[in-house]
């Protein structure tokens, strides 16, 4: 990404806007999944309230989830 702004910034080289697009989708799905996990974990924060009962299956699941996003 940093390559695409060095040359926006150095007017001797064209921007191929094919790849800037390719970038900031990349960008945008990375964002997307950033929100999903502080989701995730503001779910997980809510059930230690002590208001929920959940098991060791819902633990299992939602750090799958979490793991998924990351990867």
């Amino acid at each position: 990404m940093l390559e695409i702004f060095r040359k926006i910034f150095n007017k001797k080289q064209s921007v191929n806007l094919s790849e800037l697009k390719t970038i900031f989708d990349k960008f945008k799905r990375i964002l997307s999944g950033n929100n999903t996990i502080l989701e995730l974990i503001s779910q997980l924060e809510d059930k230690l309230s002590g208001e929920y009962i959940f098991d060791i299956n819902y633990l299992k699941q939602t750090i799958a989830q979490i793991s998924e996003e990351i990867y």
